[in-house]
């Protein structure tokens, strides 16, 4: 009988990347944190910087982290959003491309 190999460090890798991808640099959370409307839902969220994590704030609900999947786009359940010049698009399940524009 031979004892099965270690298992990877790999797992220990990724989860260490993927919680660095949460927070981010003070400029860059400065960057995307604001509120911003939709017309076409006639809602407006928030998205507030907690030491350097996102916080996704909508009407009704409890606020929830934003993990970064890229340079722009942030997932929090199965919610994308992923951000442009005006401000981002929201793809929630069925529902795509939700345009929320930064509220002045």
């Amino acid at each position: 009988f031979t004892a099965p190999p270690p298992a990877p460090r790999v797992r220990n890798a990724a989860r260490t990347r993927q919680a660095s991808a949460s927070t981010l640099a003070p400029a860059d959370a400065k960057r995307f944190a604001g509120r911003y409307h939709s017309d076409e839902l006639d809602a407006t969220f928030a998205i507030r910087d907690s030491a350097g994590t996102l916080l996704l704030e909508r009407p009704r609900n409890q606020p929830v982290a934003l993990e970064a999947t890229g340079a722009q786009t942030f997932r929090a359940g199965n919610m994308t959003l992923t951000f442009n010049a005006a401000g981002f698009t929201l793809d929630a399940g069925r529902a795509r491309g939700i345009e929320f524009v930064r509220a002045r």
